[in-house]
């Protein structure tokens, strides 16, 4: 992997389709079906104290009040974050593949109705 996320971009179909082939590999047949919504949401939302935690390291670093066994490294904690985001991302598409929702039409929908009610000319 290159410097964080600047390398390649995937469409949220890519994504949904590798997820539901790896996710078989841990779950069996059942796939996504293995777990409940409720899985899919906590397994997201320790992924996103994770996030968290590795914005707390840069906001540590970034003020030059590092703690120890922070990585001194500015990039490399860019790098974990990104990391951090990308899991949140790929368990929070499982969990609408759980439901039958797509996260991409999902997504796209809410920013443009964002834009829509505030008046901006920017959608999807």
């Amino acid at each position: 992997m290159g410097y964080p996320c600047q390398d390649t971009s995937i469409h949220f179909d890519a994504l949904r389709k590798a997820n539901l082939e790896r996710v078989k590999l841990w779950h069996g047949e059942k796939g996504v079906h293995h777990w409940r919504t409720a899985d899919w949401a906590v397994a997201a939302a320790g992924e996103m104290g994770e996030y968290c935690n590795a914005v707390k390291k840069l906001t540590r670093h970034d003020s030059g009040v590092p703690a120890k066994g922070d990585d001194p490294d500015r990039g490399n904690l860019l790098i974990a974050i990104g990391k951090e985001m990308a899991d949140v991302i790929i368990y929070l598409d499982l969990a609408a593949a759980e439901l039958g929702l797509d996260l991409g039409a999902c997504v796209r929908d809410k920013f443009n109705k964002v834009s829509e009610r505030e008046g901006f000319k920017v959608f999807l």
